[in-house]
């Protein structure tokens, strides 16, 4: 029998809560009577347990008084899967199910009504107008003193946890109370009362470290989300000192010191690999120490059973240019009955800046996984191949356990006005890029990437979720570093949390010069497609697309609303 979990919060202005119970249901289900557990801080709150033999999404619940003296209305509630619980709010007076304490607390019928409780996530202009901050954020270490940095504005207190050491059973070690900044300014780089501060002298490295966060009513203990480096499992940061950091890119010329970037995008031809995938086969002939990990994928000399390259090899022998890598940052992981990492494409994030533990020979180690991804992309430079990451900010694979809801609960998210997540990634959530606090995380993300790896460009998962001004933005703040960094994405339609004119979409290429699209117009015209459960046939199977193939090849002009030849990448994908 499945089980699904709510816990439910319910607010009357009047009355005695001793009076009251709960009536719970579902479809085909007869109803029962459910005790509440205890007074709380919003009025009264229980336990509801729907069970069923099948998957089920929704619940009903009211509230009744007594032997149905008086209830409220019927209210459903959407159920999240098994192992999870729901928490949900309701007010008698209030018609909506809130799934939201700050979304529930602006309410009409609420006794002590907050209006401004939940401007994160419905009036979030006036909010970064308030609270936005354009310094640095996260940890950082100089000369032996090391200084953390968390932006937490709704906390009311923020304490640091130092843990012994990165192993996943490491004790705290000491526990630190951190200092809200007194600076409040429309200059967002001088505007710290709404960032939590500690100074540190000593030696960490090695250590790893989570924040407890205290908000008014409830505490979270959570990573920091600007880690550069994680435990093996990604839910602890890990302390790496400059030293820790340091990596021989081999020598510098100039102008001239990374020639494997490309003057004229154009010229990219584009190979996508995973990189667990490339090596992790016996038939790879890598090292099976190495098989599916950083080294392994810059392995030299790997040949299978008919002495034909392979890998690292096999890659240069193509002749292209540029590897795009699905995706590297540190992944949501689940574990077989041995302990090992299942298999994953990458697009679980939930450490957007750090690389993903499971491809290094010691995963419990973040100053070598550190190491072993630089030392592959730099055998790819020196191949003369540049390495492009596939990035995945349009969604994150928990709101419940990352960092993001647990520093700022509302605010990195699109939100409906009743506390539910938008979805239109279809994966349960959709980040807030036109935020100007998640529009700098991006940015800072994207700098650490090229900055600390030498990373030689971007290619965005579901980038139409992404707002036309962010995206022009990181396009800014790359050219600062190297006008030569690659930036292109899926130009899809997705979501209903911008206007269309907003959406970093192909029909809008006209507003995003230099940045890439995939061409599906292309791909479609050669291979055909699935559109809504028919088929629909290129020219590969028989259908006369000549024309859109040769205007696609020519720079698809009269395709689309392009500037330029540089924003379109054409593709074809294997079925």
């Amino acid at each position: 029998m499945r089980q699904y979990h709510v816990k439910l919060h319910f607010h009357k202005q009047k009355g005695n809560y001793f009076a009251y119970d709960m009536w719970q249901w579902q479809d085909q289900v007869e109803g029962k009577s459910v005790s509440f557990s205890k007074l709380d801080y919003f009025g009264v709150e229980g336990n509801l347990v729907y069970e069923s033999e099948d998957a089920l999404n929704r619940g009903h619940v009211l509230v009744k008084e007594g032997d149905w003296l008086t209830k409220t209305r019927d209210f459903e509630i959407e159920l999240l899967p098994e192992g999870h619980v729901r928490e949900v709010w309701i007010l008698d007076g209030d018609d909506t199910v809130y799934y939201s304490l700050q979304a529930a607390l602006t309410s009409h019928a609420y006794s002590h009504r907050q209006t401004h409780a939940y401007d994160m996530a419905m009036r979030p202009r006036e909010f970064d107008a308030k609270w936005a901050y354009q310094g640095w954020l996260g940890h950082r270490e100089e000369e032996g003193e090391h200084c953390f940095k968390l932006w937490a504005p709704t906390a009311k207190k923020v304490e640091l946890l130092l843990y012994q050491s990165t192993e996943l059973d490491a004790p705290i070690w000491k526990t630190i109370p951190m200092m809200r900044g007194k600076q409040e300014s429309s200059y967002h780089p001088e505007n710290t009362h709404g960032v939590w501060i500690l100074d540190f002298l000593g030696n960490l490295s090695g250590m790893a470290y989570q924040y407890r966060v205290h908000f008014e009513h409830h505490t979270q203990v959570t990573r920091d989300p600007y880690s550069i480096a994680t435990t093996a499992d990604g839910m602890r940061s890990a302390i790496l000192s400059r030293a820790d950091r340091q990596f021989d890119w081999g020598p510098k010329k100039g102008a001239d010191a990374t020639p494997w970037r490309l003057d004229n995008p154009c010229q990219a031809v584009i190979y996508e690999m995973h990189l667990r995938d490339l090596t992790k086969s016996p038939t790879s002939g890598v090292d099976e120490s190495l098989r599916g990990t950083y080294l392994g994928a810059c392995q030299e000399g790997t040949v299978n059973s008919h002495g034909d390259a392979t890998a690292f090899d096999y890659i240069r022998q193509l002749g292209v240019n540029v590897v795009q890598l699905q995706p590297i940052s540190d992944r949501f992981k689940q574990y077989d009955e041995e302990g090992r990492v299942t298999y994953n494409w990458g697009y679980d994030v939930q450490n957007y800046s750090a690389p993903e533990t499971s491809f290094s020979t010691d995963p419990s180690n973040p100053k070598q996984t550190m190491k072993e991804l630089k030392t592959m992309i730099r055998a790819y430079h020196e191949a003369g191949i540049s390495v492009v990451m596939d990035v995945v900010y349009n969604h994150i694979y928990s709101t419940e356990h990352g960092p993001f809801q647990n520093t700022v609960p509302d605010y990195y998210y699109r939100m409906e006005p009743d506390g539910r997540f938008q979805n239109g990634t279809g994966v349960g959530n959709e980040t807030a890029s036109e935020h100007e606090m998640y529009r700098k995380y991006m940015i800072d993300s994207l700098t650490h990437w090229v900055k600390e790896y030498q990373i030689d460009g971007f290619r965005f998962d579901l980038m139409g979720i992404h707002d036309v001004r962010t995206m022009n933005a990181i396009r800014e703040a790359m050219d600062v570093l190297d006008p030569r960094i690659l930036l292109y994405g899926e130009g899809w339609d997705m979501g209903t949390g911008l206007a269309a004119e907003d959406k970093a979409k192909k029909d809008n290429a006209a507003q995003l010069p230099r940045i890439g699209f995939f061409n599906d117009t292309e791909r479609d015209a050669i291979k055909g497609a699935e559109v809504y459960g028919s088929i629909k046939r290129g020219f590969v199977s028989r259908k006369s697309t000549e024309n859109i193939v040769a205007r696609a090849v020519l720079g698809s002009a009269e395709l689309g609303n392009y500037l330029s030849p540089n924003q379109v990448l054409n593709y074809v994908e294997g079925s």
